[in-house]
């Protein structure tokens, strides 16, 4: 079932260097406030049935302030996990659907991490994960990509067009996510 006209927000948190998991509070607050004002906004409009935050939502662009690989595998978080539970009640309160980008931990290779773009739905599920093809590994990212370790990713995830750029079907149309470069 398709809805009528919506509206998409774009949210931007202020980004801050953090080095500890434990900082991510601080941000959801800040999401949940900025997500319940463009609510109110856009309910006297187009009802808002998306709202999209940025890449490395939780950890920063650290690297040009100085953040080392191993502080990104402090901040990375698991999708789903703490964080996007926390914002799946958000979109359960207001009926939307969340996208972002995070780094993301894999327990089978607990020395890595990918950069993870992820879609939750109305219902406050993860329903779908993106990891970041072409990443500046060791530029300004340090997650790896699925080309970096192609065989056990295929093994693993798949390594066809819909396992590697996953789309989903929702009531809102379908959607999918895609990260910069």
């Amino acid at each position: 079932m398709k809805i009528g006209p919506y509206s998409v927000v774009a949210i931007q948190t202020k980004q801050k260097v953090f080095k500890k998991r434990s900082d991510n509070k601080a941000i959801l607050d800040r999401l949940s406030d900025l997500i319940g004002f463009a609510m109110r906004y856009w309910d006297m409009q187009i009802p808002c049935k998306l709202v999209a935050a940025p890449e490395f939502l939780f950890s920063g662009s650290g690297s040009a302030f100085g953040y080392t690989r191993e502080d990104y595998l402090k901040l990375a978080i698991t999708i789903p996990g703490e964080e996007t539970e926390y914002l799946g009640k958000e979109c359960k309160k207001y009926g939307i659907y969340f996208a972002a980008a995070a780094q993301e931990k894999d327990p089978e290779w607990p020395d890595r991490f990918f950069n993870t773009g992820f879609i939750i739905s109305s219902e406050g599920k993860v329903i779908l994960k993106y990891h970041k093809m072409n990443t500046m590994t060791n530029i300004v990212e340090y997650s790896m990509s699925p080309h970096d370790m192609m065989s056990k990713y295929k093994e693993k995830y798949g390594w066809d067009l819909k396992s590697l750029f996953p789309v989903v079907e929702t009531e809102i149309g379908k959607l999918g996510i895609f990260t910069c470069y």
